[in-house]
């Protein structure tokens, strides 16, 4: 069944290819599909919902941020001539309001200081030594 939300119509091949990431995140047979199906949809809502956030904006994205982010992304696709700069430019600022919006979300947050790190890690520690190691080849057919 079809999500919709505010208008926007959610296909269920996007809620089925996020159940199946899910599923591979999951230990085998021990994964309940109904709750990750729900799990799926909720995760997806979540993204249509803060994308549709992120394009509301009324904010302007600052056009030298949008160029320098432009300029990143076709520099890392080793970008050739005959590349769509707009299309390009339109996905950079689209890229450019979702962080913002997430940003925002998240709000602010103090940095840990390093007593509270050094805590965390001594309640994790046994965790982390119990893990599971793996140590490297000498050969490929050893």
């Amino acid at each position: 069944m079809a999500i919709s939300i505010n208008g926007e119509i959610i296909p269920d091949a996007l809620v089925a290819q996020e159940f199946e990431q899910l599923l591979k995140t999951q230990k085998a047979g021990n994964a309940d599909q109904a709750q990750l199906r729900l799990m799926a949809a909720c995760a997806v809502v979540d993204r249509v919902l803060i994308r549709q956030a992120a394009e509301r904006g009324p904010r302007p994205i600052d056009s030298r941020e949008v160029d320098a982010a432009m300029r990143r992304e076709m520099q890392s696709a080793k970008c050739r001539v005959g590349v769509n700069e707009r299309a390009t430019r339109r996905i950079a600022e689209q890229q450019l309001r979702l962080q913002r919006t997430m940003n925002d979300l998240a709000g602010e947050f103090a940095k840990p200081t390093p007593e509270e790190v050094q805590e965390f890690y001594r309640g994790i520690k046994d965790r982390l030594a119990s893990a599971e190691r793996r140590t490297p080849r000498t050969s490929l057919f050893t």
